[in-house]
């Protein structure tokens, strides 16, 4: 009868619950708090401790599997957390080791989320595993920030039927206002790992938004002063490098240093002298036959870490600075004029970096970046022996100004500003830009947009011929079970972000309505379920002649195993008018209407063995067909070591696209191929405790491209045939990488990372009348091309002026 009443009240409070906010009293103490996961200073019996956690998923609002204590301390230097985290079944505790920040481990795990600023948009997020494995992350709109990495302790221990965790937070790793008395939105979540439960203290209801959004408030946490926030971090790298085609190894030394400096209560200046890069991830090469620019994932630490402000807009894109010099290819292409290429650097040199970001009381951010590249320099020697100078990339500096206005109801206004200035060439590019979403009371109405201008100024003079503008903007019903959005989204055929920014094509008009019914209660066997559809009618701005017009219909569905389905249909409704694949002006190709289809299954991570599967096919009715799909085994051998494998494949058969072609300079070339392209990836992670771990990545791209036919372009984007054309446009493409990392976080913030990698290129013109060689055969032949090995050692050190005041 006690068990029947229990749950009377547990349901009626939880009906309750979901209609209040939350709130928990921090308690001030003297006393020294030892993280170490016990919880076992006075001053923790006299905080204000608070449960009753609810169910997120995959039940809602239901009482949790097992009971959740949370306390709350704080002192001057820190806010601490302690969770207690009930458990009679201590052995089924899941406490797989992870890499720092990899939060989709096999383990339990508990959560804390703070937004001092109470805005709604911008909130710490901390998770520690029962491994103790630390995870922080900046949410800014949705986007999450797990480059963002924070100093702060925690422990863990495991107890006869708990778990129990201990976190300090200290206040220099995150910004609030200075006022006498804080009140700041937070949650605690907790998650049980061996039937999938996310719980949490303040409600959240999932058709409602995000998480970020449903908080609770920690409040009492009085006369607390924003600390100088000064933070130092010195590193030393050292590299050699081991060319097959050279003689002797190149050895490389280097030092730098980071900076992080409180420059008023709410914001920090972030800054780069002589930064190295050597030991970031190798980026993921492909062979581009399209018209659009590849792009790459940014893995520089400074340009991935607290950036999220500059990118409201659309306007940033960190890969320009430092990029591919403008002249790198025409230098190696004097490989062929009896020239030797006695260096040409692969990217543009960064000098120094700053960016300078914050929040101030009145919920207004205001962020500031600006990066300086110096001129870029190549050495080519004649065949007379005289060696040449030539610039291949002029200085440059890279500008970004930012306001961000957060208000009611998740709202927000945003202006930002991107400059970018090479001055030995005359050349300048301004874009200027706002963003905004506005939110009715209920957070389930919205209006969202983004506009912007660019103006382009170089040695010419021709500026009037370069300024443009984008439009994009959106209506509907964002939040619920039943979404729908219209978006319009224009960009004029003069509008140019791309100094800075990244935009693959302009001189676009697209029409978008979608509607999506989303279930997120489990019913019968699933757990939840989304439907929805997207119509989307593209038009060229400047002529308003029809591009596209698709159709795409889509499903996902979780059982209650666990076990996920995505199912695409993907219908043109029109041929596509393509204006962009001719590489030129106004040129028109007229591409069949193709018809595509996927679906895609991901298995229970839970498991030792996992399997995520990806398999479609597409066809225009005509002449193109093709199938594509992803394999990816995953093995956790225990709870340190995991290996996935990765296959990716697409085999485009009768494809039809542009053919640079030297012969027939007056006419545009297309050619009709087969494009096979096979990626075989390997991952592997060797976890030694929670400061330690090998992280290796192996990854082949085999590209081959096999003309058939070659037509001319015609006027009104049909084709014609080209009898005999004998020239040689076959391509065998090979990017191979290994990167192998060692990494010791050995102090506080503080590193050692040994890394190897390894590169091998190849990019074969086959002759026409050559066959393609095998997957084994390329294989082969690939290991016996020029080959680069580099070996870095990289340290790097924290020093906190907060720590170093109290210990001097």
């Amino acid at each position: 009868m006690k068990e029947y009443i229990f749950y009377i009240l547990f349901f009626i409070f939880s009906i309750s619950a979901f209609t209040q906010e939350r709130q928990i009293t921090a308690y001030r103490t003297n006393e020294e708090i030892k993280i170490d996961g016990l919880i076992n200073e006075e001053a923790w019996s006299k905080a204000e401790c608070t449960g009753d956690f609810v169910t997120y998923k995959p039940y809602q609002g239901q009482m949790p599997y097992k009971p959740t204590k949370v306390c709350v301390l704080y002192d001057d230097r820190a806010l601490y957390i302690g969770a207690i985290l009930y458990d009679d079944e201590p052995d089924k505790i899941l406490k797989e080791l992870t890499m720092r920040d990899q939060d989709n481990g096999n383990t339990d795990m508990f959560i804390l989320q703070l937004n001092p600023y109470n805005d709604k948009r911008n909130v710490y997020e901390f998770k520690v595993t029962a491994a103790n494995v630390q995870t922080d992350i900046m949410i800014s709109d949705g986007n999450y920030d797990y480059n963002w990495d924070a100093v702060w302790q925690s422990g863990v221990t495991i107890h006869e039927n708990k778990w129990t965790v201990e976190i300090a937070i200290p206040y220099s790793a995150i910004r609030f206002p200075n006022i006498p008395e804080q009140s700041w939105s937070a949650n605690f979540w907790r998650v049980i790992r061996r039937n999938r439960e996310y719980s949490c203290w303040n409600p959240v209801k999932q058709e409602l938004g995000p998480d970020i959004e449903q908080m609770g408030k920690i409040i009492g946490i009085r006369d607390i002063k924003p600390p100088i926030r000064l933070a130092f971090y010195p590193y030393i790298s050292t590299n050699i490098d081991f060319y097959t085609s050279a003689k002797k190894p190149v050895y490389g030394l280097s030092g730098g240093l980071d900076m992080k400096l409180g420059i008023t209560k709410s914001h920090t200046l972030d800054l780069t002298l002589v930064p190295d890069f050597s030991h970031i991830k190798s980026d993921e090469e492909e062979l581009n036959l399209g018209p659009f620019e590849t792009y790459y994932s940014e893995y520089r630490p400074f340009f991935t870490e607290g950036v999220e402000l500059f990118e409201k807009v659309g306007l940033f894109y960190s890969r320009r600075i430092g990029k591919i010099p403008a002249k790198y290819d025409e230098i190696r292409s004097m490989k062929d004029d009896n020239y030797v290429i006695i260096d040409n650097p692969r990217y543009a040199r960064l000098i120094n970096a700053i960016k300078l970001s914050g929040r101030n009381e009145k919920k207004l951010g205001i962020g500031v970046f600006n990066a300086i590249t110096a001129n870029t320099w190549a050495e080519v020697k004649d065949s007379a022996g005289n060696i040449h100078k030539i610039l291949t990339e002029p200085w440059a500096n890279y500008n970004m100004v930012v306001l961000d206005q957060s208000f009611w109801h998740n709202s927000y206004v945003n202006l930002t500003n991107a400059f970018v200035i090479r001055p030995d060439i005359n050349y300048l590019s301004n874009v200027i830009g706002t963003a905004f979403k506005f939110m009715d009371p209920s957070n389930r109405f919205g209006l969202y947009g983004k506009a912007a201008w660019s103006c382009i100024n170089d040695s010419i003079g021709n500026n009037d011929l370069d300024n443009g503008f984008m439009i994009n903007s959106g209506l509907g019903k964002l939040n619920g079970k039943w979404q729908y959005v219209y978006e319009l989204n224009l960009l004029s055929d003069r509008y140019n972000p791309n100094d800075f920014g990244y935009l693959q094509q302009n001189n676009i008009i697209t029409h978008h309505l979608s509607l999506s019914y989303n279930i997120f209660q489990p019913f019968g066997k699933f757990n939840k379920m989304s439907i929805y559809t997207d119509l989307d009618h593209h038009r060229l701005f400047k002529s308003n002649d029809l591009v596209q017009t698709k159709l795409l219909l889509n499903a996902y569905l979780e059982t209650n195993k666990f076990f996920s389905t995505w199912i695409y249909l993907d219908f043109s409704l029109s041929d596509h008018y393509d204006y962009f694949e001719a590489r030129a002006p106004g040129r028109l190709y007229r591409r069949p209407a193709i018809q595509s289809t996927y679906i895609y299954l991901s298995t229970d991570y839970r498991k030792v063995f996992a399997l995520d599967f990806r398999i479609g096919a597409y066809l225009d009715f005509i002449k193109r067909n093709g199938w594509w799909g992803l394999i990816k085994p995953r093995v956790r051998i225990s709870d340190k070591i995991t290996l996935i494998y990765g296959l990716d494949f697409d085999f485009d058969h009768n494809d039809c696209g542009f053919v640079n072609d030297t012969i027939y300079n007056d006419e545009i070339i297309f050619g009709l191929r087969n494009v096979n392209t096979i990626t075989n990836s390997l991952e592997g992670r060797w976890v030694l405790n929670n400061k330690m771990y090998f992280n290796l990545t192996i990854r082949h791209y085999w590209r081959t491209v096999d003309y058939s036919e070659f037509y001319f372009l015609n006027q009104d984007g049909s084709l014609s045939i080209i009898n005999n054309y004998a020239q040689d446009h076959d391509i065998n493409f090979n990017a191979f990488n290994v990167d192998f990392m060692f990494s010791w976080n050995f102090a506080p913030g503080s590193y050692m990372n040994i890394m190897w990698k390894n590169q091998i290129f190849s990019n074969e013109i086959i002759h026409y009348y050559t066959k393609m060689p095998s997957f084994n055969e390329n294989l082969s032949n690939l290991f016996k091309n020029d080959q680069t090995n580099s070996i870095s050692l990289r340290l790097i050190y924290y020093f906190d002026w907060q720590y170093l005041k109290k210990n001097t």
